[in-house]
């Protein structure tokens, strides 16, 4: 709540005039809106394009809302911790959403369907280990070296086709 009314500028009891639901109105709020995001600004932006340019678009996204690593995954913080199920369904759909279209890249390379997938899995754990480690010690380079990692990857992907 503290984070929230930081970020907003408004007191508590304002946050909880908006929401009267409480805590878990405002989760589900703001898992609507990552929802949003990741609708327009991921998921729409990654079909159709060809494995390296989705997959180059994907980091380009992901550091722009890890804001370089200054910043942990909402969709993270929230998972398990707001009491609702609706709040859980939605982060693990997004979540299953971003894996099988990150798999789907993958097979573009030619990875089988359980390589893609073990791929996929791999690129998230790099991102979101990368930007926890680097908020524990207060440093963006682990999250940067790690952006760097994922991309000379997808280069190395790309050149090999």
């Amino acid at each position: 709540m503290s984070d929230i009314s930081e970020a907003t500028g408004l007191g508590r009891a304002s946050l909880y005039h908006h929401f009267p639901g409480g805590k878990s109105e405002m989760a589900v709020a703001a898992v609507q809106c990552l929802q949003a995001y990741g609708e327009q600004s991921m998921f729409a932006q990654m079909v159709g394009r060809e494995p390296a340019g989705a997959l180059r678009h994907l980091l380009y996204r992901f550091d722009s809302y890890l804001e370089g690593g200054n910043t942990r995954c909402l969709l993270v913080m929230l998972h398990g911790r707001t009491g609702s199920p609706e709040v859980d369904e939605k982060i693990q759909t997004m979540s299953q959403m971003l894996l099988d279209l990150t798999a789907a890249q993958y097979a573009g390379f030619g990875f089988n369907a359980l390589d893609a997938r073990d791929k996929a899995e791999q690129f998230f754990v790099t991102l979101h280990g990368a930007v926890a480690v680097a908020r524990s010690v207060d440093d963006n380079a682990p999250f940067e070296r790690a952006i760097r990692r994922l991309r000379t990857e997808v280069d190395d992907l790309e050149q090999r086709d």
